[in-house]
């Protein structure tokens, strides 16, 4: 006899219950002004942070210094039998998020192209480009010093 006894799943049951799981990373530069800067590229190199905290610079001022940098990372797991679908994915980055929070507040994102919708949902001001792309292109970094003009804080 087998261990188990062999049960039959209804074929309703199996149709929509794990959806596969996104595979997506997001860079947090959180700043103590409010300022969130996030990336969807996370194998970065000195001259992208430069990017980054030249960004946060000309958007706050100078002296402030970020107080979180960090990745989530999704899936979490490598497991198929643990739902990580994209309603999961969700849940736990604005979970992240509400940590991040405690750390930093948010008043406002930076999201580069790469982010997908990740961050929507905190109405982020979005580049049209992803990070490497910036660094690649000075047309790119002209036009986003004038996407991000009206948005400097001021003190």
């Amino acid at each position: 006899a087998p261990a188990f006894p062999k049960t039959e799943i209804p074929e309703q049951k199996l149709e929509g219950a794990m959806q596969a799981a996104p595979n997506f990373n997001i860079q947090f530069w959180c700043y103590s002004s409010g300022l969130w800067i996030v990336s969807g590229k996370v194998d970065l190199l000195p001259e992208h942070h430069k990017l980054v905290h030249n960004i946060a610079n000309f958007i706050q001022g100078k002296k402030r210094k970020p107080r979180h940098v960090g990745i989530f990372s999704w899936p979490m797991l490598d497991s198929p039998n643990i739902d990580q679908g994209p309603e999961v994915a969700s849940k736990y980055l604005r979970d992240h998020i509400h940590r991040l929070q405690e750390v930093s507040a948010v008043n406002k994102v930076i999201a580069f192209s790469d982010c997908g919708d990740w961050m929507n949902h905190l109405n982020p001001i979005t580049t049209q480009e992803n990070i490497v792309q910036l660094l690649e292109s000075p047309q790119s970094k002209k036009s986003l010093w004038q996407q991000l003009l009206p948005h400097q804080i001021t003190e």
